[in-house]
């Protein structure tokens, strides 16, 4: 019995090797109870166990010897794949050391001619940018103080700026001026001018919570006033001084000529039925500029011209300010002309956004600015000859037909 079942046995692993069949993974693996101490191939085995056949592993078993095989397959394959590479890049080295060898001398060459045409591009770009920046300052000014706009103190500040530096670098011709003073340093002092007065009426009726108050207000008024008299020395040179009247929210020019003992003052929004009205405005700021060229017994003689270009509109105060300015620095008669304030604002734009412009650009500007309304046979009609005072007060007085303007103080 026990041979019978021995043959059946082997038998039976004959035909599962030539089939090749397999049996269920859940299907344990078949042991004997016979004791052999050496299998067929001649093996040691437990006594009491002979091994599975291989129909009888499990898949689990199979698949734990399966990768394997499969990695070391992968690694034969690495390993003669890297010693093919290695004896083909020996090759490449030898031959891509020959080609850069020349390579390096084109390239050399093409280097030289790409970093002349990188630096050309540079400079190119540098000033495209520098360029963009300027068109870009403009375009800031340009909406800053938009045409059509009544003008910022700042910019009539920075025009009148940019006239005076023209004017002390130019050597051929005599155009000393002064003024110039920003706007706000004349309103300061105007308004410690009125204070004075203000403190002296207190006094008359023993106020002395308001004597106190405008004596601290009038502390600091000496500094005011000797910034004023170094901008305006002795009355030697010509005079031209842009006012602000607070109350019209108004700018107007005022001119002193050093060989006439007179003001004259170009007002674009004149009442002309009281023209007075205009003085009584900036009567403090005139004395604040002018009240140390004339002793104060003296009147301050003052013209008013009826014949300046006059405004129908809120905002081209400013822009007639700059023509005016521009026309008495170049001996041109401001009046009897019609302003164009589009040029004007071309003008202005140039001041804000160039630091330095040539005397020749400001008085070819002051010709270009304006054209003729009527004769000037007719500039002395239509002024009015006021005085002022120290006491703030005015009062219109006969024009002398003898005091007329000569063509240098036109």
């Amino acid at each position: 019995q026990p041979v019978a079942h021995r043959m059946l046995s082997r038998f039976l692993n004959f035909c599962t090797d030539k089939i090749g069949c397999t049996v269920p993974s859940d299907r344990r693996p078949a042991t004997t109870s016979i004791l052999l101490e050496r299998d067929e191939a001649g093996n040691e085995q437990e006594k009491g166990q002979t091994p599975a056949p291989s129909w009888a592993k499990t898949a689990v078993e199979q698949e734990k010897i399966e990768p394997v095989k499969e990695i070391t397959m992968v690694e034969e394959y690495a390993e003669t794949k890297q010693e093919s590479t290695v004896e083909e890049n020996k090759g490449k080295d030898e031959s891509t050391v020959e080609e850069t060898k020349g390579k390096d001398e084109s390239t050399a060459e093409s280097t030289v001619e790409e970093t002349g045409t990188k630096t050309s591009n540079v400079a190119s770009s540098v000033g495209r940018s520098r360029e963009t920046s300027l068109n870009s300052s403009r375009a800031f000014h340009e909406a800053d103080q938009k045409y059509g706009e009544r003008i910022s103190d700042d910019a009539l500040v920075t025009f009148c700026d940019r006239l005076k530096s023209s004017l002390e670098k130019q050597t051929t011709v005599d155009r000393k001026f002064e003024g110039w003073l920003p706007i706000n340093t004349i309103l300061i002092f105007a308004r410690m001018i009125a204070a004075k007065r203000e403190l002296e009426r207190a006094k008359k009726k023993n106020d002395q919570k308001g004597v106190k108050a405008l004596e601290s207000e009038l502390g600091g008024s000496e500094e005011v006033r000797k910034e004023i008299h170094k901008a305006i020395t002795d009355g030697k040179n010509r005079v031209c001084q842009i006012l602000y009247d607070a109350n019209r929210l108004h700018y107007v020019v005022v001119y002193r000529s050093p060989t006439r003992e007179y003001l004259c003052l170009y007002d674009s929004l004149l009442n002309t039925a009281h023209p007075e009205r205009s003085l009584k405005n900036i009567n403090d700021q005139i004395l604040a500029i002018f009240g140390h060229l004339f002793p104060e017994e003296k009147d301050i003689p003052i013209r008013i011209y009826l014949n300046y270009e006059q405004q129908s509109d809120d905002w081209s105060c400013g822009y007639r300010a700059i023509a005016c300015v521009l026309k008495l620095v170049f001996n041109q008669r401001p009046c009897l002309v019609s302003y164009n304030l589009e040029d004007i604002h071309t003008l202005l734009i140039d001041c804000l956004d160039t630091p330095e412009i040539s005397y020749e650009y400001f008085e070819k500007k002051s010709r270009d600015l304006c054209h003729p309304m009527k004769s000037y046979e007719e500039y002395d009609k239509d002024i009015l000859y006021y005085v002022f005072r120290h006491n703030g007060s005015s009062e219109k007085e006969e024009m002398d037909e003898n005091n007329n303007e000569t063509d240098d103080e036109k």
